[in-house]
């Protein structure tokens, strides 16, 4: 049996459990400071899935993260485009690509 294509990944996934705040960011707009919440599913080295507790981001739009760094009490803003969208009943899941 041959893997689908989500399942054809470049980089190779690690779960991981942990909150972000993250922010859609409108190309060409003035920034705006709607922030949400969100649970990282799992990393990888091009990217993240998310899972969000609302609305999720069309295909395409910049999002910006705020990542935790392990043993240090900041969060590093980190860039991303939105490659993938799943609504669920409870929220939607997000594929993240990193752009920096």
């Amino acid at each position: 049996m041959e893997p689908s294509a989500q399942e054809c990944r470049t980089h190779r996934r690690y779960a991981y459990g942990y909150p972000v705040t993250y922010q859609a960011i409108e190309t060409g707009a003035a920034p705006t400071d709607l922030q949400s919440q969100a649970d990282i599913l799992d990393l990888s080295d091009g990217g993240m899935a998310i899972r969000t507790a609302g609305r999720g981001v069309d295909i395409g739009r910049v999002v910006k993260v705020w990542m935790p760094i392990a043993g240090y009490a900041v969060r590093v803003p980190v860039l991303t485009v939105t490659t993938w969208v799943q609504q669920e009943p409870d929220g939607c899941r997000l594929g993240l690509r990193f752009l920096l």
